[in-house]
C-alpha cells in the first residue's frame, strides 16, 4: 500500500490515478478547482488512513485544517503579495490576498510551517505566523546531467520555467530583441510549459521576433541540460520566487544568472555568478548580454 499520496490538478500528460515508486498520485480538477477536490477528498476519507497532511500554500491554502484533525504541515515557497494584482487584477486578486495574509494565518494558527528560504520565513512572520513554528528547509536540486555539448557558437540566452504572467518572460523577449541590431544571431530559448504560453507566442509575434525567440515547450531532462550548457546567460525575469530553482541551475551550468530582485536570490546562488538587477530596466540585461559576448566561450 502506498504510504505517500500526492494530490494535484489534472493534466493531459498523465492519468488521473497513478502509483510510481510507491507514491500514489491523484490528479483532480483544474488549477483552481483542485483546492475543492483536495478538501472534499479528505472529508470523504478517499485517501484512507492519514497520519499527517502537507498543505502546500501556493497563494491559496487547501483549507485542510478545516477537513481533518490530523497534524497539518503548511509548506510555503513564498508569499504572493506582488503576484495577486498581476495574475488576478481587481476584486479576485484582493480576495486572494486577503485569504493568504489574513484568513490562512488564523486557520493554521496552531500548525507547523515549512518555508523554503529565510526570506519566506520573514514574510510569514510579517503575516503573523510565529517564528518558532516556521522551519526553513531549502529545496534541493537534481544532479546535473553532463551532455558535453558546450556553449553555443552564437549568443544564447535561456529562460527555463513555467510560462505564467508573473514569470515576466516578456522582459527577456524585449531584452533580446533590443540586442538583435548589434547581435543579429542572438537567440532566446524559452523552455517550459504553462497556461500563459499562447500569450507569449502572440507577444513575440507582434514584435516581429521571428526565429530570434525559440519556444521549446516541455522538454526532457537531457534537452533541458543541453539548453543550460549551451546558454551564455540564464535569465530570471520572474517577479518573485520562493527559492528560484533557476538560481541553482545557473551555478551548475557555470554561467551568469540575470534576475530581478527575488528577495531570496542570495540563498540560492552562494557559489554562482549572479548578476542581479535592482530594478526592471531591460537595459541592464542588455549590458550583461554584451558583457557575456566579450568573454571567451566557456569562460
Amino acid at each position: 500500500m502506498p504510504r505517500v499520496t500526492i494530490l494535484c490538478a489534472a493534466h493531459a500528460a498523465a492519468p488521473p490515478d497513478e502509483t510510481i515508486n510507491g507514491v500514489r498520485y491523484v490528479r483532480r480538477g483544474t488549477k483552481m478547482t483542485v483546492y475543492r477536490e483536495g478538501v472534499s477528498a479528505l472529508l470523504r476519507r478517499d485517501f484512507g488512513h492519514v497520519d499527517v497532511v502537507v498543505d502546500i500554500q501556493n497563494g491559496l491554502p487547501f483549507f485542510t485544517r478545516a477537513a481533518t484533525r490530523k497534524p497539518v504541515v503548511v509548506l510555503v515557497h513564498h508569499v504572493h503579495r506582488e503576484q495577486w494584482p498581476v495574475v488576478y487584477p481587481g476584486v479576485t486578486g484582493r480576495i486572494g490576498w486577503w485569504i493568504e495574509h489574513s484568513l490562512a494565518p488564523r486557520l493554521y494558527r496552531t500548525c507547523q510551517y515549512v518555508a523554503v528560504s529565510r526570506a519566506t520565513r520573514n514574510e510569514l512572520q510579517q503575516l503573523g505566523v510565529d517564528r518558532e513554528r516556521i522551519a526553513v528547509v531549502h529545496n534541493g536540486t537534481d544532479p546535473v546531467i553532463p551532455v558535453g555539448i558546450g556553449k553555443s557558437a552564437h549568443p544564447m540566452i535561456a529562460v527555463v520555467g513555467r510560462p505564467v504572467p508573473h514569470k515576466q518572460v516578456e522582459h527577456a523577449i524585449d531584452a533580446v530583441l533590443a540586442l538583435r541590431a548589434e547581435h543579429p544571431d542572438v537567440r532566446l530559448h524559452v523552455v517550459g510549459s504553462g497556461w500563459w504560453e499562447a500569450e507569449l507566442h502572440e507577444y513575440a509575434a507582434a514584435r516581429g521576433a521571428g526565429d530570434t525567440v525559440v519556444f521549446e515547450g516541455q522538454v526532457d531532462e537531457r534537452r533541458k541540460h543541453e539548453v543550460y550548457e549551451q546558454s551564455w546567460i540564464l535569465a530570471l525575469p520572474s517577479l518573485k520566487e520562493g527559492w528560484g530553482p533557476g538560481d541553482r541551475r545557473s551555478r551548475h551550468a557555470s554561467h551568469p544568472g540575470r534576475g530581478l530582485p527575488l528577495g531570496r536570490w542570495h540563498e540560492g546562488v552562494d557559489r554562482a555568478r549572479p548578476v542581479r538587477c535592482p530594478g526592471r530596466r531591460r537595459d541592464r540585461v542588455h549590458r550583461d548580454a554584451r558583457s557575456a559576448d566579450q568573454r571567451p566561450h566557456g569562460a
